[in-house]
């Protein structure tokens, strides 16, 4: 029976709020797969990847706010704050 990282190859973190940064950090180094936070140049497949499928999600959606969309899906991950009471 095939692991899951012989089946997963990265996790790609899409956000993350302070209790979930405190749990990945001391998590992330037993993964046994690599957590990715940001995608760079130096991926090439793993990037290629990661723009087809944005580009099919958005592929629905005017050129405009595609561009616009699929450019903030390929940045890094969102850092939820907790909502202030007021």
């Amino acid at each position: 029976m095939a692991t899951a990282s012989e089946n997963v190859p990265y996790i790609r973190l899409l956000g993350f709020s302070r209790q979930g940064q405190a749990y990945l950090n001391q998590f992330k180094k037993n993964l046994g797969i690599p957590l990715i936070t940001s995608l760079s140049r130096n991926m090439d497949q793993m990037l290629h990847m990661e723009e087809r499928a944005a580009n099919a999600y958005y592929s629905i959606i005017a050129p405009a706010a595609r561009k616009k969309l699929t450019r903030q899906e390929l940045q890094g991950p969102l850092q939820i704050q907790p909502e202030r009471s007021l």
